[in-house]
């Protein structure tokens, strides 16, 4: 057995793809999902530890920021390097960009590591030779580098072992009917919610090509292993773009569902468009990924809000279990618990490639509301001066992993203007 010091830096390669979850890892050997077969890690041993689990997806969230701007900064160099004229001077920032994100994820992820080693969470070496094992059979390139591993052309499919998505070829569309065409928010009904999905086409909504489409009724979002298949961007609501002030409270309702085991996306409100040439929208987002460690919290997405600290520990303004305080003047944040604590709502997350989960957004003047299967998860009262009062609505495509998630029955309730949230 190598020295963990050794071992790090491919085991935390592996937290980029979001942690591990305790269903995956303490599932027998030959469970669908768990160690040794189906679609979890196939031949990794024993199960983990709880403990361990915990310590590794707390690392997990501590490098979410890091993580998420080497995506940005990596999309941004792979936009550069296929624009026409070719700008060297731009692509070379770009990449400066890029390793300046990367050491900053290297250096805290070493911290962190070196803190957790100290603790009484002690990864030791199943979880290490988990941690490798995954990494190695998962992720091509080094820690960091958001290239999931697997030959060009292969369609994200990375294989045969260890890939978390085995079983599932990823597709990107050809063709993405009504991409483009804007449209105007449709009267409301009778309970004053309008439509922002049509079913059948992506009228009304922009992206980057081949990305997004409409499957079964709902929007589709594939990104793949190719090279340019997997770029940090957003499905852009066009009339949240032309008209933002608009869009400065209101009660938003979506279904979404994961059909990938690997991924990471989110609803992005309130946002604005912080790389034209990727189409990046920044701002809060109501956070979803498919291993459920943060589905439903509230994230300051490249810090457009002013990121800053919660409270109660983690990247997000809004932690799952939570209410978070931000008084006006820019003091601590006060949080409180909400109802029911964050293990009890991932339980209510339904599992992936299984039916539909339904979240509702409430941003109303400093509040905002995240509700998911009828359950409040995370609420925010934002009072700094740096608060975002209005702006684009957007769905995230994450840069990283392979992945595939879908959305549908979206509408939207817009409310009387606020005092003291003037867009």
């Amino acid at each position: 057995m190598k020295s963990h010091l050794e071992l790090f830096p491919l085991a935390i390669a592996v937290l980029l793809l979001g942690g591990i979850s305790s269903a995956q890892a303490q599932q027998p050997p030959g469970a669908p999902g768990g160690p040794g077969g189906g679609r979890g890690f196939p031949g990794f041993g024993p199960p983990l530890p709880r403990e361990q689990i915990e310590a590794i997806n707390s690392i997990t969230l501590e490098l979410a920021p890091e993580t998420k701007a080497i995506a940005v900064a990596s999309s941004n160099l792979v936009v550069l390097s296929f624009s026409v004229p070719k700008n060297e001077a731009k692509i070379v920032d770009a990449n400066e960009v890029l390793k300046d994100a990367r050491l900053a994820w290297a250096l805290k992820a070493s911290s962190l590591f070196a803190k957790t080693q100290a603790s009484t969470n002690r990864l030791g070496d199943a979880a290490i030779s988990y941690l490798v094992a995954a990494a190695s059979s998962v992720r091509g390139g080094p820690p960091g580098s958001g290239n999931p591993a697997g030959p060009v052309g292969s369609g994200g499919r990375v294989g045969p072992g260890g890939n978390p998505d085995a079983a599932m070829v990823f597709t990107r569309p050809t063709d993405s009917p009504g991409l483009g065409q804007a449209m105007s928010l449709p009267p409301p009904d009778a309970d004053g919610f309008s439509p922002m999905f049509n079913g059948k086409d992506l009228t009304g909504w922009d992206a980057l090509p081949r990305f997004w489409s409409v499957r079964n009724g709902a929007l589709d979002c594939v990104e793949t292993a190719e090279e340019g298949g997997n770029i940090q961007s957003d499905l852009t609501w066009i009339d949240s773009k032309e008209h933002p002030g608009k869009y400065a409270n209101f009660e938003l309702h979506a279904k979404f569902r994961w059909l990938s085991r690997s991924g990471n996306s989110g609803i992005q409100i309130r946002g604005k468009m912080d790389n034209a040439a990727t189409k990046h929208i920044a701002g809060y987002q109501a956070d979803l990924d498919p291993g459920n460690a943060y589905n439903g919290a509230l994230y300051d997405e490249s810090g457009a809000a002013g990121r800053r600290q919660n409270g109660v520990g983690g990247p997000h303004m809004g932690p799952r279990g939570y209410k978070i305080t931000y008084p006006a003047g820019g003091g601590s944040a006060k949080a409180e618990p909400l109802p029911e604590d964050a293990p009890t709502l991932a339980a209510l997350i339904k599992p992936v490639g299984g039916d539909f989960n339904e979240m509702v957004i409430i941003a109303n003047g400093p509040q905002i509301i995240v509700r998911i299967n009828g359950h409040v998860f995370c609420e925010v009262i934002d009072e700094y001066d740096s608060a975002l009062k209005s702006g684009i609505i957007a769905l995230q495509q994450h840069a990283g992993a392979p992945m595939e998630i879908q959305f549908k029955d979206i509408r939207i309730k817009l409310l009387p203007a606020k005092a003291g949230n003037a867009p």
